[in-house]
Parts: C-alpha cells; structure tokens; sequence
C-alpha cells in the first residue's frame, strides 16, 4: 500500500498540473520529479507539501541526479541540454548541449555521463568547463542505460545490441563485454560488485563484477517471473525490486538469487 501520495503542482491560476512524471529520485526528506512538461518539482516528505518549481527545460525531463548536500539538481530532457539547477533558489545554474534527447545519466565528481536517444556512444562532459571530454564508442547499437562505480573508476553500459559492456574509464577502453541477453539490455543496478541487468527479453540476470573474483565476468543467476520487457531495476543487500511493462513490481530475493 501507498504510504503518501505528494500532491500536484498549482499554477498562477490556480490550475492543477497534471502532466505526467517521468522520473523521481529522493533525499533524507525531499523528493523530485521530472514531468513531459519541461519542469522538475520538489516535495516535502514531511508535510506532502509541494516546496519549489524547477524551470528552464523546453522538452521533458527524463532522467534526474539529486544531491541535496551539495545543494544541486542535474536534469537530462528531450530538449539535448542537460541543466543544473541550486536546490535552495531554483536558480538554473549550468547548461550544457547535448547531441540529442538525453534519456539517462549518471554525476559524480566533475564527471557527467550522458546516454542520449537513438546514440550508439555515451557522452562524457567535464562539468567544471561543461566540455565534451570524450565519446565512449563501443556499442553498435543505441545505448539505453548506464551506471558507474566511482571506486573503480569503471562504467556499464546496456545497449540495443543486446551487450552490457564494462568500461574503464582511465583509458576510455572495453574492458569486457557481458553477453547473455536475448535483446535489449534496458536498465542496469550496480552495488557490491555485482550488476543486475533488465532486457526486454523479460529476464534479469545477476553478474559477478569483481575483478578478484574468480567468476568474474560471469552469470550467477537468471531471473523470471515478468512476461513483458524490463523497464527498471533496484536493489540491496536482500531485495531486487524489477517494475515491467507487464504492469508489475516483482520482489526477488537477492541472497537466494
């Protein structure tokens, strides 16, 4: 069950905004969400009050990056910008050009990394000069998801062409391709040097990560019970949570799997 529903945003005029939400990512008590409209909001946990309008875009936004500590939100949207915005004023702070709808991202450091629509490379920007730093090729289709692991300095990536490859980003090399996949790899989760990779294969597979391990490279487990494609991935140390165009969120239990 629902514990909270977070109310929809007034205009001006007074008029409910109900333009649907994309994307949402949370902090301590703070949540927010990217909409079709071209806007990010921000609610309170705590009260179920709407806090602050973030605008700027002029396409919707699709994927989110949230560091409240660091008083910043990091937006990617259909318009081919990605834009930083200051949590506390709303103030759009950065911009940066992008060569096509940006559909995902991952931010640490001075490091963005973008995965843009219908892009077989990904795109890595310093943020500090909101330069294009390099072109990541290896994918011979259209990259869909990424995740990175700032203590190995290492990225993965799920593609099109049905690979999820590992990266090493000292030398913006392949260091592996993981192979197993009957189509698209869509959504990728990283934690304790394992991946956890979605296809529209309507499979989940469990990867071992760890260059010290001696099944390094390899699928530990497949996982079933969704019949339509993998839309998203979470998990920790007991739970994998996978939501689906079946309509549904399943639960696996991690240290079974």
């Amino acid at each position: 069950n629902s514990l909270q529903t977070l109310p929809q945003h007034y205009d001006n005029n007074n008029n409910e905004n109900l333009s649907p939400i994309w994307c949402v990512k949370f902090r301590n008590n703070f949540v927010v969400g990217g909409s079709s409209d071209s806007k990010v909001r921000q609610w309170d946990m705590n009260t179920a009050q709407f806090v602050r309008l973030f605008e700027g875009h002029a396409g919707g936004v699709k994927c989110l990056f949230y560091n409240e500590e660091e008083n910043m939100i990091i937006s990617g949207s259909d318009d081919k910008t990605v834009k930083v915005f200051d949590v506390r004023s709303g103030v759009c702070t950065q911009s940066i050009q992008t060569p096509a709808a940006v559909v995902n991202l991952e931010f640490n450091g001075h490091k963005l990394l973008t995965v843009n629509k219908r892009e077989n490379d990904v795109f890595w920007y310093d943020m500090r000069t909101s330069k294009l730093v390099n072109a990541l090729s290896g994918h011979n289709k259209a990259v869909y998801c990424l995740k990175y692991d700032p203590n190995t300095n290492r990225l993965f990536t799920g593609s099109r062409d049905r690979n999820i490859n590992i990266w090493d980003l000292d030398t913006c090399s392949v260091l592996t391709c993981l192979k197993g996949h009957a189509f698209t790899v869509n959504a990728l989760g990283f934690r304790y040097n394992k991946l956890v990779t979605g296809s529209h294969d309507k499979t989940i597979k469990i990867w071992d990560v760890n260059p010290k391990s001696p099944n390094y490279t390899h699928c530990l487990k497949t996982l079933t019970g969704h019949t339509e494609v993998i839309m998203s991935i979470d998990f920790e140390k007991t739970k994998i949570v996978s939501s689906s165009a079946d309509k549904t969120v399943n639960v696996y239990d991690f240290q079974r799997s």
